[in-house]
């Protein structure tokens, strides 16, 4: 935080990163949950999980209009 209480950007920044691992982590767990719970896939349901949520928030930010 900075001298005003509010968050800098650096801060800002971590906590969204913050939030996108955490999508990651439930898409995954979920890919793991639709397979049956079979062990062996963690990587695969991670690689998974990042590629659907990067997707995900490329579509999102194609609406955010740049001054």
């Amino acid at each position: 935080m900075n001298f005003n209480g509010t968050l800098d950007a650096s801060c800002e920044l971590q906590i969204l990163l913050s939030e996108i691992e955490e999508e990651i982590r439930r898409r995954a767990y979920r890919l793991y949950e639709q397979r049956g719970r079979i062990e062996g896939y963690a990587l695969d349901d991670w690689v998974q999980a990042e590629a659907e949520v990067a997707t995900t928030l490329r579509f999102r930010w194609s609406y955010v209009v740049v001054d």
